[in-house]
C-alpha cells in the first residue's frame, strides 16, 4: 500500500533548531533518513516531499544554482540536486550496493524543485496545501474501500504542487481545486489523424514483417495505402503528438529569440 505519511506520527526534532524551525542541516539529514528508509523497503518519498516543502517555507532551500569560479565553475549542486544526491546515496547504502547516479536523477531533481517552488510561494502556505492533499487522498481511499485516488502518493503531491504553482501562485487552493489536481485528466478522444496513424503503423508493420511475409501483391497494395494515409495525415495537420512537438519547438524558438533580443538590448 502506498504511504500517504502521517506527519503527526513523525517527529522532526532532529531537522529543526531549538525553536522548532526547519534548518538547512536538518533537511539534509532528513534526506539521508528518508533515503535509508527507502532502501530498506519503505516508501519515504512522500515524507521527503513534505520536508522539502517545509524547508522551503522556512527559507532554507533555494532554486538558484550556487555560483562558483575557476576549476569549480559549474560543478556545485543546487539544493534539489543536493537533497536527491543524499537521498539516493543513503538508499544505495541501505541496500549494500555501490552508488551509481541513474539517468532518472534529473527527473527526480526536477520533481523536488516543484516542492521547493510550492514552499517558496509567499502568499500560499505550502505546508497546509500538502496536509490537505494528504487528508483528501486518505478520505478518498477510505470512501473507495481502500482503493487509492492516485497510484502514487508522491505523484499525487507532485501534481498538487505543480498545479498550485502554475495556476494559482498567489491564492491558496481550496479543497475542490486540490481534488481536481489529484484527479487524472480525462483522456482526449483520438483525432482523425490519430486514428489514421494507428492504421498506418499496423499496415507498415504488416508490410515489413519478414518472419511471416505477405505476398508481393499484398505488399505493393500496402505500400500504396501507406502513401495515401501518410498524405492524408499531413493534410489534417499531423497527429496530436506531432502537433504538440511542433508547438514545443515553436515555443523554444520564441524563448531563444527573446533571450537573443534581451542580450542585444544589453549590448
Amino acid at each position: 500500500m502506498d504511504t500517504l505519511i502521517n506527519m503527526a506520527d513523525d517527529s522532526s526534532a532532529d531537522a529543526s533548531d531549538n525553536q522548532g524551525a526547519m534548518t538547512r542541516e536538518g533537511i539534509m539529514r532528513r534526506a539521508v533518513t528518508c533515503g535509508s528508509a527507502e532502501g530498506k523497503g519503505g516508501n519515504s518519498r512522500p515524507m521527503l516531499a513534505f520536508y522539502v516543502v517545509e524547508a522551503a517555507k522556512a527559507g532554507v532551500l533555494k532554486l538558484d544554482k550556487p555560483t562558483s569560479k575557476g576549476k569549480t565553475a559549474g560543478t556545485k549542486l543546487d539544493d534539489a540536486q543536493m537533497i536527491w544526491d543524499r537521498f539516493s546515496r543513503a538508499c544505495a547504502a541501505a541496500q549494500s550496493v555501490g552508488f551509481v547516479k541513474l539517468d532518472s536523477a534529473k527527473q527526480q531533481e526536477s520533481k523536488l524543485r516543484s516542492f521547493i517552488k510550492l514552499g517558496s510561494l509567499p502568499h500560499v502556505d505550502g505546508n497546509r496545501v500538502m496536509s490537505r492533499a494528504r487528508d483528501i487522498m486518505e478520505k478518498a481511499r477510505e470512501a473507495n474501500g481502500g482503493k487509492p485516488l492516485v497510484k502514487s502518493a508522491f505523484d499525487g503531491y507532485l501534481s498538487v504542487a505543480r498545479a498550485q504553482v502554475a495556476l494559482s501562485p498567489d491564492v491558496e487552493f481550496d479543497d475542490a481545486q486540490i481534488e481536481a489536481a489529484l484527479s487524472p485528466a480525462p483522456k482526449a478522444d483520438p483525432t482523425e489523424a490519430d486514428r489514421l496513424d494507428t492504421i498506418y503503423k499496423a499496415a507498415e508493420k504488416l508490410a515489413e514483417d519478414d518472419e511471416t511475409p505477405v505476398k508481393d501483391e499484398t505488399k505493393e497494395m500496402l505500400e500504396r495505402v501507406l502513401v495515401e494515409i501518410g498524405a492524408r495525415i499531413k493534410e489534417l495537420g499531423g497527429t496530436t503528438s506531432e502537433i504538440k512537438n511542433r508547438e514545443k519547438a515553436a515555443q523554444k524558438a520564441a524563448e531563444l529569440q527573446a533571450k537573443a533580443a534581451a542580450l542585444l538590448v544589453r549590448v
